[in-house]
């Protein structure tokens, strides 16, 4: 092999060094859009995650609190009536408090829709007091924010004697429902799970 034979086998062309820097260009192009791929669908599963995490904690609270309600009662001037009452936006009932409060005893828990947001107050069950007078120096705690629908529907008879069925509203002045349906939905995404809990009576 001469000389002039090497040099012109030696080096690459003007031709092949395009070739190789669009094929280069190309395959980092799909490198970087897997990785983006990739990093959206690792954060969109972080948020499912977490949302599905929020969901379980609010229901099994709100499912922890309407299994203990106690069927007691309160004077309100000369009427004795049930401590319990609500409509498709809230309701209000007695029961031992969450795990973190420290006071003991029953309290009155009143749950709540406003401005898209569930919130609750609660305070010292006195008997002698109406509802609204226990809570009225109670501070609003958020339970959960963005909600587009929420709707609460109470499962009983509000008479001795009808037939148990569902109520957009209860307002029995000496019983409790047999069950308290609770539906969710937060801004556009899936409803969640309808929460059906038994009342103890």
């Amino acid at each position: 092999m001469n000389a002039a034979s090497l040099g012109k086998t030696s080096g690459f062309t003007l031709l092949e060094v395009l070739i190789a820097t669009t094929l280069l260009g190309l395959i980092m192009v799909i490198l970087f859009s897997a990785l983006r791929t990739g990093g959206t669908s690792w954060e969109a599963g972080e948020a499912r995650i977490e949302a599905s995490e929020e969901m379980r904690l609010v229901l099994d609270l709100l499912r922890r609190q309407l299994r203990q309600a106690r069927p007691v009662a309160y004077q309100d001037q000369e009427e004795t009536l049930a401590a319990f009452g609500g409509d498709a936006q809230q309701v209000f009932f007695v029961s031992p408090f969450l795990p973190h409060n420290r006071d003991g005893g029953l309290h009155l828990i009143r749950l709540y829709v406003e401005d898209g947001r569930l919130s609750l107050r609660y305070a010292p069950f006195r008997p002698q007091r109406t509802p609204d007078e226990m809570l009225a120096m109670a501070e609003p705690q958020t339970v959960l924010e963005g909600l587009s629908a929420f709707e609460i529907g109470y499962f009983g008879a509000m008479r001795e004697g009808d037939e148990p069925q569902w109520h957009e509203h209860w307002a029995s002045t000496d019983t409790l429902p047999y069950l308290v349906r609770i539906a969710v939905t937060i801004g556009d995404a899936e409803p969640w799970p309808v929460l059906t809990a038994a009342v103890a009576r």
